[in-house]
């Protein structure tokens, strides 16, 4: 049996930007209210956009590259330095 989920996104006809970025929406578990939804995906989105941020302002020195084998437990960890 499934749970009750709200959810929210841009209409169909926003959800690509003239650049050709998507933008996805959010859904939770239960019942909430538009206004809810509506401050809950700008909160979510501001935390994003601050990551981002954060994340583009690294220097490459600052960030690690690595190799592995299997996706859930990996195995052969190596950095990838060149």
């Amino acid at each position: 049996m499934s749970e009750r989920q709200t959810s929210i996104g841009p209409r169909p006809e926003y959800r690509r930007t003239e650049n050709g970025v998507t933008i996805v929406g959010l859904s939770v578990y239960g019942r909430e209210t538009r206004a809810a939804m509506i401050e809950r995906y700008r909160r979510h989105k501001q935390r994003e956009l601050e990551e981002a941020q954060a994340a583009l302002a690294l220097t490459d020195e600052q960030l690690i590259v690595k190799t592995y084998i299997g996706a859930w437990a990996r195995k052969n960890e190596q950095e990838v330095t060149e």
